[in-house]
């Protein structure tokens, strides 16, 4: 019991630290992914890869970030 009660307050704490960030693939998809907020410029770019190899199947020649207010 100890650990599921453990495991649930990580979890709780991990996604309260997450950003959403908004994707479009190279196929159209257009969906968010959470990703933490400390994540550095290459793990987000990881993270849109992988988003993008799961959705379309290939992954993308070129990333774009941007930022909007």
């Amino acid at each position: 019991m100890k650990k599921l009660l453990f495991s649930g307050l990580l979890m709780i704490s991990a996604l309260s630290f997450a950003a959403t960030w908004t994707v479009t693939t190279t196929c159209g998809v257009v969906g968010k992914i959470e990703i933490a907020d400390n994540a550095t410029t290459s793990q987000v770019a990881q993270a849109v890869s992988q988003y993008n190899y799961n959705q379309c199947g290939v992954r993308p020649a070129k990333i774009n970030l941007s930022l909007e207010p």
